[in-house]
């Protein structure tokens, strides 16, 4: 298995394990396969995803079509949208029912893989 990259994380011991999870789940799933690694999570669950682009890009209409190829029965009352103080960027939050590891793990792939998205939590 390849080592984890080196990242700088805050010190916050408050959001360090957050911060930390966040900054290493997009490695930990393209570079660990399923057998090696165990989840802390039981399916089906309710599990929330945050997606971040530019306002002007129209990432929203596309991360809630990749989100919806996913997860088909996705009901677009659990997304919620908050832009930026300067109206540049859009968060968005898709509470999402995932079934299985295998679900999860594909929907950030698609959803890390396109150009409108800058970031994924």
């Amino acid at each position: 298995m390849r080592k984890a990259p080196k990242r700088h994380y805050r010190q916050d011991a408050k959001n360090w394990s957050l911060v930390g999870f966040a900054a290493i789940l997009p490695w930990l799933i393209y570079h660990c396969p399923m057998e090696e690694r165990e989840t802390l999570l039981e399916f089906p669950c309710d599990f929330p995803i945050k997606a971040m682009g530019r306002c002007d890009s129209g990432f929203e209409a596309g991360a809630l079509t990749i989100v919806r190829n996913h997860v088909p029965d996705f009901d677009a009352a659990n997304m919620v949208s908050v832009a930026s103080r300067n109206g540049n960027y859009l968060s968005v939050t898709f509470r999402l029912r995932v079934t299985s590891q295998a679900q999860l793990d594909a929907l950030y792939r698609e959803l890390t893989a396109s150009e409108d998205i800058l970031v994924v939590l």
